[in-house]
């Protein structure tokens, strides 16, 4: 029954999912990226021209192989697998851009075909009142909050307003470093086997009142 679902994921919030790689923007047009770090940090859709085209290790160490998902250069990379999976459903204004990814000589490809995940889609369901855990980030006064870290599956409450729309969101500002899935979309995912990588929990679905 995932038509009636909603995921979280914390691949976006924890240091695990990090990668030790910089992106030419950062090196190149370090202004253009911290535009780019702020529009992400919103879940606003970003300019093409804000975007990483190439990734570089920051080690001579060499990447042998990388996840399905990972953040690295101040970026959302996915693999080749994972994007043509995204493209099957509705991502309304969130955006898949190829991206070269190079050894630490910065001529040799690292194996593997990925692009960079660019989310442009928010929506308001979110509710942290019935969710475990769920405190404000900044006191009181503002509606920013934070989740444990220890996660446990049907912690965190979206009202049935997270059924319609895009398959794939943010719910900035109120929530932010986090991502949501709708259940079809996670549903493929498990099919294909490469879900583990995003850090996955499955969200209760509370009706309107």
């Amino acid at each position: 029954m995932s038509d009636g679902e909603v995921w979280i994921s914390q691949a976006m919030h924890l240091t695990t999912t990090v990668k030790p790689l910089t992106s030419d923007i950062r090196e190149e047009r370090n202004q253009d990226f911290l535009q780019a770090g702020e529009l992400k940090s919103k879940g606003l859709p970003i300019p093409e021209d804000l975007l990483a085209t190439k990734l570089f290790a920051n080690t001579p160490r060499p990447i042998n192989s990388l996840p399905h998902f990972f953040r690295a250069g101040g970026y959302h990379i996915v693999s080749r697998t994972l994007a043509d999976i995204l493209r099957d459903f509705d991502l309304g204004e969130t955006r898949l851009h190829p991206i070269e990814i190079y050894q630490f000589d910065r001529k040799t490809p690292v194996d593997g075909k990925f692009e960079l995940l660019s989310i442009g889609e928010r929506k308001h369901s979110f509710l942290p009142e019935f969710s475990e855990g769920a405190r404000q980030t900044y006191g009181d006064d503002y509606d920013i909050w934070k989740l444990p870290g220890t996660v446990k599956e049907d912690m965190f409450s979206v009202s049935s307003a997270a059924l319609s729309g895009p398959d794939l969101w943010m719910e900035t500002p109120r929530l932010p470093r986090y991502f949501f899935l709708s259940g079809r979309l996670v549903e493929a995912l498990k099919k294909a086997k490469i879900n583990k990588s995003l850090l996955l929990h499955r969200c209760r679905v509370l009706a309107a009142n």
